[in-house]
């Protein structure tokens, strides 16, 4: 698959580029340069019950097929996945914001992740349990049927294969809902599974803003939810699920203190943190955002850590600078007013925190 943007991104739903039920397209923007990359279509709960109608029709004649045979086809979507790694990750880093090379490190990841899962495809076993001489007990894992991939937008390619790969080794089909600063790469990561012989309908794509999010997690015809996200998000799709008592897996973030002990070796400990916390422009949810350092070494922590963080280019992804912009607006101004809170409640500021005087959404 080469690269062609195109000026109007449809859904994906059944094998199929269709126009949404309602019309009604969004803009996605470049966050290194706050121009407009593409329109996309915002699909309505309407597009929703579409999406998940097709999966179940699809699901039906997936679950029957032999375990190895997945397999097979799962090694083919990692293998296409490598081949189309430069299309791929041009796409996740103009509308992401991520540097180039990092993306195609994830995509790396992606791949593996297809052929991890091609792997695990005909382990799925039950459980033969002992009951007595005169029974037999077993278990017999099946699949769910449709899964929904709520993804967030900060690795749109390697999360979305993540939800991809396990539900399709498993006998499931998925509808997958992308975040609205990042609906691009999924619709990619869909074609390129559908070149790679993945049966119409199995994945489907659906963008959009709230509304398709809440109608996927409260669809009775889907089957299990998967969503990475905000707390308050997670809150709202277990809340929903709920009504249909639909299984729901969360992934919703975290606070991740690096302890740095005074026996540490300074440089290894600088390092590990510095990639764990810079590492697509700190928007990871396995961020090493906090550290804790003891007294004795804290002054030369922060004065190494300081020198790294100033020896950082920023600037766009597709130029591979050291660090990418934020992803969108409203995430860029939550961030300098974070900054600024800390300073106002006493937090010492010793490098960077403003925003470049540039286009794009660049905090130093």
């Amino acid at each position: 698959m080469s690269l062609t943007t195109q000026e109007r991104y449809h859904l994906f739903i059944d094998g199929e580029s269709v126009e949404p039920a309602e019309g009604e397209y969004r803009t996605t923007i470049d966050p290194a340069t706050e121009e407009p990359i593409a329109q996309y279509a915002a699909a309505t709960a309407e597009d929703v019950d579409r999406a998940v109608e097709a999966a179940r029709a699809a699901q039906a004649e997936w679950e029957t097929t032999d375990p190895s045979e997945r397999g097979v086809l799962l090694r083919d979507v990692a293998e296409a996945v490598r081949e189309n790694i430069d299309s791929l990750a041009e796409i996740e880093t103009r509308d992401q914001g991520k540097p180039i090379s990092y993306a195609k490190q994830l995509l790396q990841g992606a791949a593996a992740t297809f052929d991890f899962y091609a792997g695990a495809a005909d382990k799925i076993e039950g459980d033969s349990i002992p009951i007595g001489e005169d029974g037999i007990d077993f278990t017999m894992e099946e699949p769910y049927g449709v899964s929904a991939q709520i993804i967030p937008w900060n690795t749109p390619l390697n999360l979305t294969a993540q939800g991809i790969a396990p539900a399709l080794a498993a006998g499931n089909a998925v509808v997958v809902k992308p975040a609205p600063t990042t609906p691009l790469p999924p619709l990619y990561l869909a074609e390129v599974c559908q070149e790679a012989g993945v049966p119409d309908g199995l994945i489907n794509v659906v963008n959009g803003g709230a509304e398709p999010g809440a109608a996927l997690s409260g669809h009775d015809g889907v089957d299990t939810i998967s969503f990475t996200g905000s707390v308050p998000t997670g809150q709202a799709v277990m809340e929903s699920a709920a009504k249909n008592i639909t299984p729901v897996t969360l992934e919703l973030g975290g606070k991740n203190p690096a302890v740095v002990m005074p026996d540490a070796d300074l440089e290894e400990a600088v390092t590990a943190i510095q990639i764990g916390i810079f590492s697509n422009t700190g928007q990871i949810c396995a961020a090493a955002d906090r550290a804790i350092v003891h007294e004795d070494i804290y002054d030369e922590f922060v004065e190494m850590i300081v020198e790294r963080a100033e020896g950082y280019s920023l600037g766009a992804g597709m130029d591979d600078a050291d660090m990418g912009p934020l992803n969108h607006e409203a995430h860029f101004e939550e961030v300098l007013d974070y900054i600024e809170t800390g300073i106002e409640e006493g937090a010492t500021l010793e490098t960077g925190g403003a925003a470049l005087d540039r286009d794009g959404y660049f905090v130093e």
